[in-house]
């Protein structure tokens, strides 16, 4: 897909009131692209934390940057790679810190 596409597909989770938070696992090198085609101001007004590993970091820092909202760096994957229980703990217990 497009930079703009994959923007709109990310905008459509922060536009769904169903939706609470965005969990990203595409990751990719070209995350970077879709930074110009993100509504910041929509961003901004919802309640959502979005969270994402590998080059998404060049997508959090810019939701941090511009709007102020945290996004979390994490490999949500990794919930379902442990078999301990213990990312699931760790998960749950901090997934609301700093929630607004």
């Amino acid at each position: 897909a497009t930079a703009k596409e994959r923007a709109k597909a990310l905008m459509d989770f922060y536009k769904d009131d169903e939706i609470q938070a965005i969990f990203d696992i595409s990751g990719g090198d070209i995350a970077n692209e879709i930074l110009p085609y993100l509504d910041y101001k929509k961003i901004s007004d919802v309640n959502k934390r979005f969270w994402g590993y590998s080059d998404l970091t060049t997508v959090i820092n810019a939701i941090y940057t511009i709007t102020g909202r945290e996004s979390v760096l994490y490999q949500v994957k990794n919930l379902i790679w442990d078999k301990t229980g213990r990312q699931e703990e760790i998960f749950l217990r901090v997934k609301n810190i700093g929630k607004r």
